[in-house]
């Protein structure tokens, strides 16, 4: 039987009212999980990266998950090795975040399935982009991953993407704005 794992994304490290995504995500998961395994696929979900305690009212829900399990944040290593061991990602954040998890996806070539509240996830995963309460959509986009295959393309287009927005051309892109509004080049650089 085939196994895949799907790497769910957090938000902040106790309940907020804007934390619904713990919440969307775990049902979008369930959703999966039961619908794969219909075609003989086992889906089992890996909270990432979690800073809240077991105990907390966030560790009891995600610990409550059936078929997930919590990867508590310890070093940046393990973080990397487990993110790499997903098949994909569900990132149903919503609000505007610097959007770094969708980042690694793009870097480790796992495809993020995610909201497109995060401007990075539009721009490296846009496919795989949607609004972050149509759980419908989550779950068919994820679905179609694990049961059709990740189109080669996507990674590339992706990773592409990912290399655009690296430092130097960002500082790049940067200068010619504050050029733009005609603030002085001295006024762009760091100084030592």
């Amino acid at each position: 039987k085939k196994e895949v794992t799907i790497g769910l994304s957090v938000g902040g490290p106790e309940w907020a009212w804007w934390d619904r995504n713990f919440l969307t995500t775990a049902y979008a998961f369930r959703h999966v999980a039961r619908f794969v395994e219909k075609h003989g696929v086992t889906a089992k979900g890996v909270w990432l990266s979690v800073t809240s305690k077991p105990d907390s009212a966030v560790g009891r829900m995600m610990s409550g998950v059936e078929g997930t399990r919590i990867q508590q944040r310890a070093d940046m290593q393990t973080y990397y090795r487990t993110l790499q061991g997903c098949d994909l990602v569900i990132s149903n954040i919503v609000r505007d975040t610097p959007g770094r998890l969708v980042g690694e996806c793009a870097f480790f070539g796992v495809p993020c399935v995610g909201s497109h509240t995060l401007s990075l996830q539009g721009e490296l995963f846009p496919t795989l982009s949607h609004d972050p309460f149509d759980i419908v959509r989550t779950v068919e986009a994820s679905n179609d991953l694990i049961l059709k295959g990740v189109p080669p393309s996507l990674i590339e287009n992706a990773q592409r993407g990912l290399r655009e927005y690296d430092y130097e051309h960002s500082r790049a892109r940067f200068k010619e704005v504050m050029a733009s509004i005609g603030l002085p080049e001295e006024w762009t650089t760091v100084q030592p």
